[in-house]
């Protein structure tokens, strides 16, 4: 194999001396020590020139020194925030010609967020010729606790674009359980894209010593003068110091008297001050706290082998690799039960809420006062810390570049794209589609957004994507190689009519009726005659015999909407039309008799981790739904979801008598009638307790009420076609589901849902108790669901789909380097680059001359 190691982490301002800097550098020398028949090669900036000799001292006897590259990029030193994230596009393509010329079959970026400051910045949405993309993602820290760290413009666009490249990258390589966790339920991204690879630390510098000779003269140095209890890692607000500090102030006075709690870190002074303002508050002694700022690797260790023990309060970590040095130390090891730590420790008995002064204070105070019990911790420690090593790390990374390498290179050829969809804060099921799809169709397209009059709240998209208002579309049209309209029979669509019908496009067709859409932008507009004209269109003869009929008040307006589908003028305008099932394509024939550029792509589903689905009586408890068997029906409240059916059947089969249930309706009535009816309906029964109506939910607590479900029903009557995005949300939160076998339900296999006879009161009641009763069968639907969904909705199989149609309706694009020059000036147009110098276009000039063939 050929792989290039991408290291900037090891050189950069912000991770070279941190755990990133470390971590990367020592998963490289053990890949390069296992590796030794493949050809690797290590690719640096050659921005820090002053760490040649140290990098050459890294990998002595591990690589060829003619296989440390020096890669050549812009300066960011004297760019302003913005100018660094201008430039990182034209630095990404200048790094990946010099990748390309290296003919390798990985490429593997060790860390993605350098460059907020300092010289150079990491690549950014990479797209090699040849080479697959492997990247390495430490935690999702800043995305989990965004208001914390994502404060300004500058830092939500640099970090949300960043983001975007592990959608581009063929597979992640996470350093814990933790992180990979995040990548899955936060970012969408599908498990069998990521590993865990865990990690380890340089057992050269972190050892368990016996003996320390400089014992005295590093307790003098750093004024410890007792016995004493540790941390070291930082002083950012998830480190949790004033939580420890607090906890350590609680401990009984003879402990306080016999202990010091040592704080290794760097410290600004007014940090320290205010730290040691509270340790005051809290009636500390002087001294009881010490604060030894930065020390060496050599006075870390020896401090790890003098403390009793080491304590790692954080709040969220990727990792945690104080733990393990701690560990390796064969030191007694507490820290948080959140995150990473627990997987690191191993233990429940050595974990505290690290929000509860209490749980930190009284798990300290158990290990102190038991001198047994804190010997077997250390050896317990001890033996754990073998466990991880750099040399399975790097075995799980391996596997990973070898199937790789066994897999095809997909060639992309990128198209610029307009997208039209309703977006978040809209409240449509399309909005939360497009959201989850975007992400993945930008690995294969530039796309604009054209939306109505509203601001997006989604905010990958706004820094990833270009928005517009739609009127600005017919000025900007023909910069496009391909349109994209999500289209639902709902108002958040009526915007893109028009536009749709005079500028043919692939039209997703959510819902195969569009009769109520038309008829909202011909009431909205006051073009009485908008329907009917539209109506006759579709629907030839019959459509004029439903006019006449509606003119002589024979029929109702709501009659022929939910009779017909005044879809056709936007299906004759589609170049293709994309589906969500065969029942929906099914109905182009019996309608029109006539056929479409149709294709079948089923709707994406971001499935939620195994893991994840394991907290049920987490999310009942988080919701005050703790001890009753909770069963679910999501979205829309209306009378196509036959919520009263659900109610009568189960009021009549006494179930809320026989059973401690709970029933939800998790979203809001979509019509007021309805609501009465629904209410009526529960007051005369007196179900208060027990049918809970939560309204609007967001798109969190949705998932939530999800998670803490124990059985779901999804019932439909009067289909126009659609495909239920809430029971395939059912689905992969691996919920058994009743439904109706009708219209597109009845394509799911039996064995994934439970299906009913349609308006039978006695099959609905029959499978609910049946449901409720039988467990064995129960478990059996969730888990046949979860890999249904798993198997027949994968993102990535659909991101794929939708770009193989995208390029089946067109012609093709320019080729990566096709013509360098033309793309690096476009760059420089597209990112306003008017201050490029004479310098840096001279850098440019010859790095096109060294990789690219005339």
């Amino acid at each position: 194999m050929k792989i290039i190691m991408e290291l900037l982490a090891i050189q950069s301002e912000g991770s070279r001396n941190r755990g990133i800097g470390r971590y990367s550098e020592e998963l490289t020398k053990a890949l390069l020590t296992l590796l030794k028949n493949s050809e690797i090669k290590l690719y640096l900036s050659d921005l820090y020139p002053e760490f040649d000799k140290t990098i050459k001292t890294y990998f002595k006897n591990l690589v060829n020194q003619d296989h440390i590259i020096k890669y050549q990029t812009i300066d960011l030193t004297n760019k302003n925030f913005l100018q660094r994230n201008q430039y990182r596009e034209l630095n990404t393509y200048l790094f990946s010609l010099q990748a390309n010329k290296q003919q390798s079959d990985i490429v593997h970026l060790h860390s993605l967020f350098e460059g907020m400051e300092g010289k150079a910045g990491a690549i950014k949405n990479f797209n090699f010729l040849n080479a697959k993309t492997v990247v390495t993602l430490y935690d999702l820290i800043p995305l989990i606790f965004k208001n914390i760290y994502l404060q300004t413009e500058d830092v939500k666009k640099f970090y949300f674009q960043t983001l975007l490249s592990f959608y581009h990258a063929d597979y992640i390589v996470a350093i814990s359980e933790a992180t990979k966790e995040d990548a899955i339920n936060i970012l969408g991204i599908p498990a069998e894209k990521i590993i865990n690879i865990s990690g380890s630390i340089d057992k050269k510098k972190f050892f368990k010593r016996e003996n320390i000779p400089e014992k005295e003269k590093i307790l003098s140095k750093f004024s410890i003068e007792k016995s004493f209890i540790m941390y070291t890692g930082g002083i950012d607000f998830r480190k949790n110091i004033d939580a420890s500090i607090e906890a350590f102030a609680n401990l009984e006075e003879t402990l306080l008297q016999q202990y010091q709690f040592v704080i290794v870190c760097k410290i600004t002074n007014s940090e320290k001050e205010r730290l040691l303002r509270l340790a005051r508050e809290n009636n500390l002694k002087e001294n009881a706290i010490v604060f030894t700022n930065f020390v060496s690797d050599e006075e870390l260790n020896a401090l790890y082998n003098l403390t009793t023990l080491f304590i790692f309060p954080s709040i969220y970590e990727g990792f945690g690799l104080p733990v393990l040095e701690a560990m390796t130390c064969a030191k007694a090891v507490i820290g948080s039960d959140t995150s990473s730590i627990p997987e690191v420790i191993g233990r429940k008995d050595c974990l505290f809420n690290p929000n509860n002064i209490p749980s930190i204070t009284n798990t300290i105070e158990k290990i102190l006062q038991d001198e047994k019990y804190r010997k077997e911790l250390e050896n317990y420690f001890f033996n754990r810390a073998k466990e991880f090593s750099w040399e399975n790390s790097a075995k799980k990374v391996i596997q990973i570049y070898q199937k790789l390498k066994k897999e095809k290179k997909r060639k992309i050829i990128r198209k610029k794209i307009a997208f039209f969809s309703p977006l978040p804060p809209m409240k449509s099921g399309i909005s939360d589609y497009s959201l989850d799809l975007l992400p993945f169709l930008l690995k294969y397209c530039d796309i604009d957004i054209f939306i109505d009059d509203y601001e997006v709240q989604a905010d990958f998209i706004k820094y990833n994507c270009n928005i517009y208002n739609y009127r600005l579309f017919e000025d900007m049209y023909e910069q496009y190689d391909e349109i994209i309209y999500q289209f639902g029979n709902s108002e958040f669509h009526a915007y893109m009519y028009d536009i749709a019908l005079k500028y043919s496009g692939i039209i997703v067709l959510h819902d195969f009726f569009l009769s109520g859409l038309v008829n909202y932008i011909a009431h909205t507009t006051n073009e009485n005659e908008l329907f009917l004209d539209t109506l006759i269109y579709a629907h030839a003869a019959k459509g004029k015999e439903a006019k006449k009929n509606l003119l002589a008040s024979k029929v109702t307006l709501t009659d022929c909407i939910k009779k017909f589908p005044v879809n056709k003028q936007v299906l004759d305008s589609a170049k293709a039309v994309i589906m969500h099932s065969q029942y929906a394509i099914d109905l182009i024939e019996k309608y029109y008799n006539n056929s479409y550029n149709t294709v079948k792509i089923n709707q994406l589903i971001n499935l939620p981790s195994e893991q994840l689905l394991q907290k049920k009586e987490y999310y009942k408890e988080k919701l005050n739904l703790k001890d009753s068997l909770i069963i679910s029906a999501f979205g829309h409240i209306g009378e196509t979801k036959q919520y009263d059916f659900i109610l009568k059947s189960m009021i009549k089969e006494k179930f809320f008598e026989k059973y401690n249930i709970k029933l939800l309706f998790v979203g809001e009535f979509s019509d007021p009638l309805y609501k009465r009816k629904i209410l009526s309906i529960i007051k005369k029964y007196a179900l208060a307790q027990q049918v809970v109506i939560t309204g609007f939910v967001s798109d969190k607590s949705y998932k939530e009420y999800l998670l803490a479900t124990d059985i779901a029903i999804n019932l439909r009557k009067d289909s126009r076609g659609e495909t239920s995005r809430a029971l395939l949300m059912n689905m992969a939160y691996a919920l058994p589901t009743i439904i109706n076998d009708y219209a597109t339900f009845s394509e799911f296999p039996s064995n994934t849902v439970a299906k009913i006879i349609l308006f039978s009161q006695k099959s609905f009641n029959d499978t609910l108790e049946k449901l409720i009763s039988d467990n064995t069968y129960r478990k059996q639907i969730a888990k046949n669901a979860y890999y249904y969904i798993k198997e027949n909705h994968n993102i990535l199989d659909i991101a794929q789909q939708y770009y193989e149609t995208i390029r089946g309706v067109g012609g093709s694009a320019d080729n990566f380097e096709k013509n360098s020059i033309k793309e690096i000036a476009k760059i420089i147009v597209e990112n306003n680059l008017e201050n490029i110098s004479k310098s840096e276009y001279k850098k440019i000039a010859k790095i096109l001359k060294k990789t690219v063939s005339c």
